[in-house]
């Protein structure tokens, strides 16, 4: 392994950790579904092999509405970088690599929402969020509206629109 390498591998486990730190985020982090996206659509499940950044405002993860779609997770594990970010206005939320996530299936409407669960695995069992699926679609959408209600958002970036891996 060369010296980059190493240091490469040392800054990452340094920054993996500092995640760890961090506040949990235990409820809906929104990511904008952009076009050819399988997650939710072809791919029932998945394990993030990366950082996946998310966002608890809608119209960040959307910017402005303007994705075709949007992931609804329920967070059991994201990390809250609100306080520590250049931009809390984004309201950043973080999936560390190896997070389980599994589509619930679509709520259709003007912004068409992927419902997904993050997934716990310990004990043998695989645990999902404590929730009524007979409540959460007309709770996601009314979430959807009042953000539409509080109008446009200043530039954000890109980063919280795209496929899930």
């Amino acid at each position: 392994m060369s010296d980059a390498q190493a240091d490469a591998n040392q800054r990452l486990t340094a920054f993996l950790e500092g995640l760890e730190r961090l506040p949990w985020w235990r409820g809906i982090a929104w990511r904008g579904v952009t076009a050819g996206s399988g997650f939710g659509f072809t791919e029932p499940t998945v394990v993030t092999r990366g950082i996946t950044a998310a966002s608890r405002d809608p119209r960040v993860a959307t910017a402005g509405f303007t994705t075709p779609g949007v992931y609804a997770i329920l967070s059991q594990t994201g990390r809250d970088l609100g306080q520590f970010s250049a931009a809390p206005q984004e309201q950043e939320v973080v999936f560390a690599p190896g997070t389980l996530l599994q589509s619930q299936g679509r709520i259709e409407g003007p912004c068409p929402i992927v419902v997904v669960y993050e997934l716990l695995v310990g004990d043998g069992q695989v645990r999902g969020p404590e929730v009524d699926p007979a409540r959460l679609a007309s709770d996601l959408q009314a979430m959807l509206d009042t953000a539409r209600a509080l109008g446009p958002i200043g530039p954000v970036r890109d980063r919280f629109a795209g496929e899930i891996w």
